[in-house]
């Protein structure tokens, strides 16, 4: 009936409510266990129990709370009836639905009366009850297992060094990310650079899993994979800057003003005046009074620039000036200049900008390195003091202390010379 409906519907939001705080509860009760395990397992909370937790506890509440919605609707509307006949109708609601199907003239007026009644009556005053004792459950859990999830156990001391040497490296590896998000150079080189480093945090990551490896041997593996990516960055930079050397000095040589000028400014790399100079070029060729002038400077300056750079190492600013010298050569008209030049403008900026990334990558990898080759000397520092100092407290003779000492002494120099002769460590 319609005048039922909006207390029918009151009657649900309640089901709704009461099965969305149980689903919560099995929810918080989860996560509790969940965070119990990452405690035992890991000493502290590991970030993929906590993942593994919200996911399996959102779908066991989710699932919870369908099933308890589906029950309590059913037990709410039974129990709509006498829940409106509370609201002062005197158990007309329960006698209208029991003779509901009855046709005599006095159950009829009974349900119009009833209709009557209920009709005057306002929704809200069916009250919705909410289960407060199920609210005090969610909260007590969901601090349980905060709590629990913000308990760390105190490792062993390997472990301790192991995470400070992980620590290291991920802090590294984050400022050169940041590096990289802060170039100048474009976005496919950026993205190159990206992905380098994303293969090598993989084979870090994957030598840490490496369970057949000690730490010793993690570390040392460790450290030859970042020198391999430094390596192969700074053989990119060096090349580079050999063939930027060779280059400008031969430009500087240049009986031509205009050349000149070009090479003083990228040894500079500076690039403003970079940019000038090739606009200097450019307008030195298209200001010509007539074809033939055009030409004549045009072939005596694309002459000590192909002069310059064509016993110079191959390298991307080779490249990029040798396909400049090209285009300019072949060029007719104006247009064509400007875009040559624009281009060549664009790539020689690029590839300083790469170079100067690609520079700050090594030598933050370097910087990791060293860190990590430095802790490792301290502690073994550390280690043989703790052992002198063990000696010195035990009940051994005075002989037995000085020998014990000496092959301390002896062994921790021994390993600070394999340390520092290490080429793994130390470049």
């Amino acid at each position: 009936m319609n005048v039922i409906q909006p207390f029918k519907r009151r009657i649900i939001i309640e089901a709704v409510i009461k099965a969305l705080l149980v689903g919560l509860l099995a929810t918080g009760l989860i996560m509790v266990g969940v965070a119990g395990v990452s405690l035992l397992v890991f000493n502290h909370a590991e970030t993929m129990f906590i993942i593994i937790g919200i996911i399996v506890s959102s779908l066991a509440g989710l699932i919870t709370s369908v099933i308890k919605f589906l029950k309590e609707k059913k037990e709410k509307l039974l129990q709509l009836d006498k829940r409106m006949d509370q609201l002062g109708l005197d158990e007309r609601v329960s006698t209208m639905t029991e003779y509901i199907n009855d046709k005599s003239y006095i159950a009829q007026l009974q349900r119009e009366d009833t209709i009557e009644k209920v009709s005057k009556l306002d929704k809200r005053n069916l009250k919705i009850k909410l289960p407060l004792r199920i609210l005090c459950f969610i909260i007590v859990s969901f601090l349980l297992a905060t709590t629990v999830f913000s308990i760390y156990i105190p490792i062993k001391e390997t472990d301790v060094e192991d995470n400070i040497a992980n620590q290291i490296i991920q802090e590294g590896l984050d400022k050169i990310e940041e590096i990289i998000e802060d170039s100048k150079a474009d976005e496919e080189i950026k993205e190159e650079l990206r992905e380098e480093i994303k293969e090598l945090e993989n084979q870090l990551n994957k030598i840490d899993k490496d369970e057949t490896l000690t730490e010793e041997e993690k570390t040392n593996a460790k450290d030859k994979a970042m020198l391999e990516t430094q390596d192969k960055l700074q053989d990119k930079i060096d090349q580079e800057n050999e063939a930027l050397k060779n280059i400008t000095k031969e430009m500087q040589n240049s009986d031509n003003e205009l050349v000149k000028d070009l090479g003083e400014a990228l040894e500079k790399q500076n690039k403003d005046k970079i940019d000038e100079a090739l606009d200097n070029i450019k307008d030195a060729i298209n200001n010509a009074e007539n074809k033939d002038q055009q030409e004549s400077i045009k072939d005596d300056i694309l002459k000590d620039i192909y002069d310059a750079i064509i016993d110079a190492p191959h390298s991307e600013l080779k490249d990029a000036i040798y396909d400049y010298v090209v285009d300019m050569d072949k060029s007719e008209t104006s247009t064509d200049r400007n875009e040559a030049t624009e281009d060549v403008k664009q790539d020689i900026n690029n590839i300083i900008e790469t170079n100067k990334t690609n520079q700050e990558i090594a030598d933050t990898l370097d910087q990791i390195r060293q860190e990590i080759s430095g802790d490792a000397q301290k502690e073994n520092n550390n280690s043989m003091e703790d052992m002198k100092d063990s000696i010195h407290n035990s009940n051994a003779n005075a002989q037995d202390r000085i020998d014990a000492e000496e092959w301390l002494d002896k062994n921790n120099q021994q390993i600070q010379n394999e340390i520092l002769n290490n080429p793994n460590l130390n470049e």
